[in-house]
């Protein structure tokens, strides 16, 4: 083969390795935006559920588990 056919050749080869390489990050960043769909859509669920009720407005908590807390106090003490 001439010269100027392998070339072309390469340079097709390295535009499909880049295209391959786009795509694969477009599914990264789509499969991203899906979550954060899905997050958004159970979080106004949520708000239209307590809508109305004593949970409206308030914040939730969540606590350590015993043995965190015991674990962190014992690093304290010394």
């Amino acid at each position: 083969m001439s010269s100027g056919l392998m070339d072309k050749l390469k340079a097709a080869e390295t535009g499909l390795e880049a295209s391959r390489k786009e795509t694969a990050e477009a599914k990264e960043q789509i499969a991203e935006l899906e979550d954060m769909v899905k997050d958004v859509t159970f979080a106004l669920e949520m708000q239209e559920k307590t809508r109305g009720t004593e949970a409206e407005g308030g914040d939730i908590i969540i606590k350590e588990p015993a043995s965190t807390a015991k674990a962190k106090a014992k690093k304290k003490k010394k």
